[in-house]
């Protein structure tokens, strides 16, 4: 029985490589996330069905506002948007994320407040043909691949990661004049998505940036690396008085320094001089936690100075 469901698993998503780019060789892929049991961030693995950050506790104003952020879920545009942003760039190594972020987008604009606050949370088949012609070709072709032949249970089960808490807990776009605002301003978006890793992101990213939100990325890899790459995305890729959200960190009893907020992030962060460094460069935000009563999460904030004249 367990063979059965790994040739099934295997299968779903080798059709679905051949649907999106006609490269059957992309099967290897699958056959290595299958032995890494699909835990990772990898090219083709799952992705967040909606983001597992409290945005309504620490997303800040982004009025005028030039923004960078990893798609994940599409929940990231979606709260940069509804707090002012209409210039905001999107970078993931995820080959679905992307597709379901544009889902999301078209959803909020062609669907009414109360459809796609209903489409987003259960992606219902007959909400979704109310827009599917306006959609872009390839994330019709995706989704029209999907409904045709899975189940809504079985695309849950193998495009989505589980997410314990509700949507409408810790997303702005739940409040109805956020989602209106959001709807207004979509139409005015200017967007671009960069198909990158985090590592790789400057040598297809040539404009500055505001605000740059990086989610949890930073307990992916390697604190040393991910220090000396910030120093110079801070310097290259921010404009002055610029600020990068650095880390998410969940349900501690609150960061009491920036130096705690990276052990936090990971303990193989070494205390030496450079960190020290480092740590003096950033602000710790703390508010509640969506998941749990009495704890809070936080985010790491790098902030830049504006350079002298």
């Amino acid at each position: 029985m367990f063979y059965i469901f790994v040739l099934y698993f295997l299968a779903f998503f080798v059709r679905i490589i051949q649907q999106i780019s006609g490269d059957a060789m992309e099967k290897e892929l699958f056959e290595q996330r299958l032995k890494k049991r699909g835990d990772d961030f990898w090219k083709y693995g799952k992705i967040y069905h909606h983001t597992n950050e409290n945005f309504k506790g620490y997303i800040p104003n982004l009025e005028d506002k030039k923004v960078l952020t990893v798609s994940a879920s599409g929940d990231h545009l979606l709260n940069c948007v509804g707090m002012g942003t209409t210039q905001i760039d999107t970078f993931d190594v995820n080959k679905y994320s992307p597709l379901y972020q544009d889902l999301k987008i078209y959803a909020v604009m062609f669907l009414s407040p109360d459809e796609s606050l209903e489409f987003i949370k259960t992606l219902r088949y007959d909400l979704y043909l109310k827009f599917r012609d306006v959609l872009p070709d390839n994330v019709r072709g995706f989704f029209d691949f999907l409904y045709h032949n899975y189940s809504l249970y079985q695309i849950n089960n193998f495009l989505f990661f589980e997410c314990d808490i509700h949507p409408s807990e810790i997303n702005n776009y739940y409040d109805i004049d956020i989602l209106n605002k959001i709807k207004d301003n979509l139409k005015y978006l200017k967007h671009n998505h960069y198909e990158t890793n985090f590592f790789n992101m400057t040598d297809q990213i040539t404009t500055t940036y505001d605000t740059i939100f990086l989610s949890n990325i930073s307990h992916y890899v390697n604190p040393e690396l991910f220090m000396n790459y910030l120093e110079y995305v801070s310097e290259y890729c921010l404009n002055d008085n610029g600020e990068i959200y650095i880390a998410y960190i969940y349900n501690t009893h609150g960061i009491k320094s920036p130096i705690d907020g990276l052990l936090h992030v990971s303990d193989k962060f070494k205390i030496n001089k450079q960190t020290r460094d480092f740590a003096k460069k950033i602000e710790v935000v703390n508010f509640d936690c969506a998941e749990y009563s009495n704890c809070k999460d936080a985010v790491l904030v790098l902030k830049k100075q504006k350079t002298r004249d």
